[in-house]
């Protein structure tokens, strides 16, 4: 408990969530805020709040999802972690995905190409961006030199009008960089601020993936992921917080130390209020409770995960927590 106080309050100091006093009392190893007298714990209003799995099964799924290139279903990770009950480790897997969407995100700059797409399972509908019965994503990537990709965002938008759009750059794209489009009119309107660059499908003959190639690879990359990762099952209310899974992952794919996005994982758990989690519509049986089953997972052949490439460190939460 001393390492998630110190990560939760070393940054900004404490903070208490009832009266957002800076001050606290140390009673018999708990906290106490000296402004409102309420008891404090570490993990109140975060999202590990409320849980009744041990933090020991939080950090497995947590270093799971940090290490793993593809991510991990919830039925995987159940049979992994030895837990009867589906919805325990849905609903964790979904606070998880809270945390990876959290925090504050840097603009995007340079050259950016943007463009939009749906989700969904096929259902009858017109062609093209009028379809119905779709969810869909606005995405937007950085060119790194070259043919190089960097960072990515998407946002699940209700239409590709103009006022969506350039709400979208605005909170995705930082002002006067070049923002590559098709030649779809709403563009024009939104992309006030930057320098707009439009690739016309229409008018080249090239496919749309030749025009905006940058784009139209996280995109395929996203849908190739739900499909092989998730088999496709991924419902509307659902889809934003699976794509702020793939957009963690994807910006911090060329890490060398799992163990530091571990970390930052940890520290987004502990500096996020939990959102309603919505119940998955593929559990049948909703208990709270669980219990654990015999580990699927071999031991004689394991092979412990790397952990941090750095040498040994200092554990500054053991000097004591700040505030006291």
């Amino acid at each position: 408990m001393d390492y998630l106080d110190w990560l939760r309050w070393s940054g900004h100091g404490f903070v208490c969530p009832h009266c957002r006093g800076t001050k606290r009392w140390s009673v018999g190893g708990r906290w106490r805020c000296a402004s409102c007298r309420k008891w404090v714990s570490v993990l109140g209003g975060t999202l590990f709040a409320g849980s009744r799995l041990p933090l020991t099964v939080w950090f497995h799924a947590i270093w799971r999802m940090a290490t793993s290139k593809s991510g991990v279903s919830a039925l995987e990770l159940q049979r992994t972690l030895g837990i009867s009950s589906y919805q325990s480790v849905w609903t964790m897997l979904h606070r998880l995905r809270q945390g990876m969407g959290s925090g504050t995100k840097n603009l995007l700059s340079g050259t950016v190409e943007v463009d939009e797409t749906f989700f969904g399972g096929p259902r009858s509908g017109i062609r093209g961006r009028g379809t119905t019965g779709k969810t869909m994503v606005a995405v937007a990537v950085e060119h790194a030199g070259g043919k190089a990709l960097g960072r990515a965002r998407t946002l699940v938008i209700p239409n590709a009008q103009s006022s969506t759009l350039s709400g979208f750059l605005a909170a995705t794209v930082e002002s006067g960089s070049t923002v590559v489009t098709d030649g779809l009119n709403a563009y024009h309107a939104a992309t006030t601020r930057y320098v707009h660059d439009v690739h016309v499908v229409h008018g080249s003959g090239a496919p749309a993936h030749e025009l905006l190639p940058g784009v139209h690879l996280v995109i395929s990359l996203t849908k190739r992921w739900m499909l092989t990762t998730h088999q496709g099952g991924v419902q509307p209310e659902h889809l934003a917080a699976y794509l702020d899974e793939f957009v963690f992952r994807f910006n911090r794919r060329t890490s060398k130390v799992p163990g530091l996005i571990f970390y930052r994982l940890v520290q987004a758990m502990l500096n996020t209020s939990p959102a309603p989690v919505p119940a998955s519509s593929d559990v049948t049986e909703h208990s709270p409770a669980f219990t654990f089953l015999p580990s699927t997972t071999p031991t004689a052949s394991h092979v412990a995960p790397h952990s941090l490439a750095l040498p040994p460190q200092k554990m500054p939460w053991r000097k004591g927590p700040p505030n006291g």
